[in-house]
């Protein structure tokens, strides 16, 4: 049976969402996180023709929509749950320990999951969402 060399640096990153590389590959950030805004927020932030700068988005999501308790459900992909977690946190790096402890309270108690090790593993492979381990 494969065992994996699973030393304790997954619970020393920090992770963040790395908004240069949605410029890098040619992704928008804010197509993406639009879909995190609840409707009354995705409403007044869409009444303007222009895109909305990512800082505006992030600081809208954490003052308002992730307060809302379907912001995060057991139903949303560990990946998506990750994103919507360090946006409510305003996109400041989050230890992985940290992150795991509120992506399993918000999914319901979803430890397995959630778990460090998983959540490394996925984090570490993501090409979707930007996220990335922080410096230092």
């Amino acid at each position: 049976m494969y065992e994996e060399d699973l030393t304790a640096e997954p619970m020393e990153t920090s992770w963040f969402i790395d908004l240069d590389w949605y410029q890098q590959y040619k992704r928008s950030f804010p197509s993406l996180a639009r879909d995190c805004l609840c409707t009354k927020c995705y409403k007044r932030l869409h009444a303007s023709e222009n895109e909305i700068p990512a800082n505006e988005i992030i600081e809208t999501i954490k003052g308002c929509c992730a307060n809302d308790p379907q912001y995060i459900t057991g139903n949303l992909p560990i990946l998506e749950s990750a994103f919507r977690i360090l946006i409510a946190n305003g996109n400041q790096p989050m230890k992985m320990e940290d992150l795991s402890k509120q992506l399993s309270e918000r999914r319901g108690g979803d430890t397995y999951h959630t778990s460090p090790r998983i959540l490394y593993r996925l984090l570490t492979n993501d090409i979707y969402y930007g996220l990335r381990q922080a410096p230092g």
